[in-house]
């Protein structure tokens, strides 16, 4: 049995994406028969109602930090503040608490170079790639134990951009839960949802920021009025100022739910749409979307934007792509699947075999492996 750190400079639990991340990392290594720890700043505010828990059997500590984060004159300040406060006494936790032999995971570069001072045993994901501050990313790398790509396109650019990191890269998309994430009953989950069991339905889940290209999706919505558009997600500042944009009857805001509870939402759906704009770097070469393999996990046609961090997890075989910031494209897409259901669904049942091989678990086993003959 081994021994993971991880190192999480954000509040957990939370409703963010980044938590549910951690969680899902530290849960699947729990599986394998690790011991996880999970670092995280304490903060006034922790949204211990959220579902983002860590699994039974993993150990949060709350690590002590300046919290200004309530304070909004200072709040400029409040994330560094705390980050410093944060790699200080993470620090000193692994130089008398670690044993030389823990795996500690960051995705962090402050943090990271922290943990270079006190032990060789780095794994660093690179969820951004780096395009500044190369002196201080080749330091990190040149003792990083192992670099962790979440997409190809960074494993490409990582090895072109840095020396430092031939040999360590490891290149693992982010996966999905398959014990959470499965093919359910529509017809049985609209009625639990209280929704139409007739009419064509739309679903779209994660938050409502502007490069996940909600805005393409809305106005696409306006030019389908027969189709029920369901949004599950997102803050009430987020909701209100889209609701005052683009008010239509048919575009439904649901708000944030456990994320327990996002799959019946999917599963509810006759298409899930993932509509990344294709403006930001964010979006269309650095992330690995989450929700991209819960969507294939509950076998529901998906239509997606055009991008390369989408189609390299999903070719035109899997999912009915369109152009980015495109609402026309993407209202066509719609009428595309509705008008031809035998395909997209035929195209849903080849995503959902592929997203066999990217459970949490089998990411957690291939790292393992890798960590193992290190």
């Amino acid at each position: 049995m081994a021994k993971f750190i991880i190192l999480f400079h954000g509040r957990y639990p939370s409703e963010k994406a980044a938590a549910t991340y951690v969680t899902q990392n530290a849960e699947s290594l729990v599986q394998l028969g690790h011991a996880v720890t999970i670092l995280s700043p304490a903060r006034r505010t922790l949204n211990k109602g959220n579902l983002n828990l860590a699994p039974e059997g993993c150990r949060i500590i709350y690590m002590p930090i300046i919290d200004l984060f309530e304070l909004p004159i200072l709040r400029s300040a409040a994330f560094w503040v705390s980050l410093t406060c944060f790699t200080l006494s993470s620090w000193l936790y692994l130089k008398f608490k670690s044993s030389g032999k823990d795996n500690i995971i960051s995705n962090d570069l402050l943090v990271g170079l922290m943990v270079n001072t006190v032990s060789s045993r780095l794994i660093y994901e690179v969820h951004d790639f780096p395009e500044r501050w190369h002196f201080l990313y080749r330091q990190l790398f040149k003792r990083a134990m192992l670099v962790i790509a979440t997409n190809s396109w960074k494993e490409e650019m990582l090895t072109a951009s840095f020396s430092e990191v031939h040999g360590k890269v490891l290149m693992e998309r982010n996966g999905v839960n398959l014990e959470k994430f499965y093919p359910g009953d529509k017809t049985v989950d609209r009625t639990v949802l209280g929704l139409s069991t007739t009419a064509p339905v739309v679903v779209y889940t994660g938050h409502l920021y502007g490069w996940k290209g909600v805005a393409t999706l809305m106005g696409a919505a306006k030019s389908l009025p027969n189709i029920d558009f369901y949004l599950v997600g997102g803050t009430k500042e987020d909701i209100e100022k889209y609701k005052a944009e683009y008010s239509s009857s048919n575009m439904h805001f649901v708000g944030h739910v456990p994320h327990a509870d996002v799959r019946r939402w999917q599963s509810s759906a006759d298409m899930l749409v993932l509509p990344n704009t294709g403006k930001d770097k964010l979006s269309s070469l650095y992330t690995s979307p989450m929700k991209l393999f819960e969507y294939m996990a509950n076998k529901r046609p998906i239509i997606a934007s055009d991008i390369p961090s989408i189609r390299e997890v999903v070719g035109d075989n899997m999912a009915t792509l369109f152009e980015p910031d495109n609402s026309l494209e993407l209202a066509s897409a719609i009428r595309q699947v509705i008008e031809n259901p035998k395909e997209a669904n035929k195209m849903a049942d080849i995503a959902y075999e592929s997203v066999l091989k990217h459970s949490w678990r089998s990411r957690a086993m291939r790292m393992c492996a890798r960590v193992n003959a290190l």
